[in-house]
């Protein structure tokens, strides 16, 4: 599978970054954010190929958006997404404080024998939020593709943890999938990425005023191991060290044909949700995809 390229592969220097982490340990969490908007004004002005990747969304969220608006609709992006990097550095730390939205959900499946995908997203403290899997009392695997920039772990947050966090990589055979269904089988939890189409079978379903394509993989697999599908939102609520961690509703894919289309109903589901946060929180969400082409 040929590695679709992300931003973060030619943005963030080595000595870029290491000036936010000492920003951040001298300043704290929130005085480093703020200097962020400086840093993504940078990118806004003259960073064109980041500004055309984000516009598919943004033009979908703020229909009808003038030039100025438009600016500082991609500003604000830009800079939420760098403020993300640094939140996931600050979790390392210690300084973020979480609340888990019925957390209950997710304590009932690992309760349970059979393992269990969740279903994460792009959004929010999507990536600081790793760094707190390792207290789930199932092991936890991470199905994710690395990036070719060294210098942007996204994984950052799971460096240092106690009870390691496995990554299986999406450049693996069958990219990953074969490594999933064994953790799956094995009782552990596998977090997949439900926003962004890297396979080559996706559906359509209304999103944000037109039709944009998802993947179903999540709840293909699923379907075959008669496991459980949990969406997963870290959302960014007070500034930047106050998180909320939304789950569920908890979904039971059947999958009765051949065809992929039968699993709409439940990622149908997963999609209203991420429409309904994107709404709420229209700076948090990081597509810099075309979904609609």
């Amino acid at each position: 599978m040929a590695q679709t390229e992300n931003l973060s592969d030619s943005r963030g220097s080595a000595f870029g970054i290491r000036c936010f982490l000492l920003m951040l340990r001298i300043l704290g969490t929130n005085r480093t954010c703020e200097f962020v908007w400086v840093i993504a004004l940078f990118y806004t002005c003259f960073d064109r190929k980041a500004r055309m990747a984000a516009r598919p969304y943004l033009s979908h969220r703020f229909p009808g958006a003038g030039p100025l608006a438009m600016f500082y609709h991609t500003w604000a992006l830009f800079t939420s997404q760098g403020q993300a990097l640094v939140e996931n550095a600050a979790m390392i730390r210690k300084k973020l404080r979480w609340k888990f939205v019925d957390e209950e959900l997710s304590e009932r499946l690992m309760d349970q024998e059979k393992g269990f995908i969740l279903l994460t997203s792009h959004f929010g403290g999507w990536n600081a939020i790793m760094g707190g899997l390792h207290v789930a009392r199932k092991p936890v695997n991470i199905l994710v593709t690395p990036d070719r920039n060294l210098n942007v772990d996204k994984t950052l947050a799971l460096s240092g943890l106690k009870n390691p966090v496995r990554i299986i990589s999406t450049q693996s055979d069958m990219g990953g999938l074969i490594e999933v269904f064994d953790a799956i089988e094995r009782g552990e939890i596998v977090c997949i990425m439900g926003d962004r189409c890297l396979e080559g079978e996706g559906v359509e379903l209304e999103f944000l005023g037109g039709k944009a394509k998802f993947p179903t993989a999540a709840f293909y697999i699923a379907s075959r191991t008669g496991c459980a599908v949990l969406p997963l939102f870290a959302i960014r609520t007070r500034r930047h060290t106050e998180f909320s961690a939304f789950y569920g509703p908890e979904l039971r894919p059947e999958l009765k044909s051949r065809k992929r289309t039968d699993l709409i109903p439940y990622l149908e589901v997963y999609v209203r949700k991420l429409e309904d946060f994107s709404r709420k929180y229209p700076y948090q969400c990081f597509i810099f995809e075309d979904l609609w082409q």
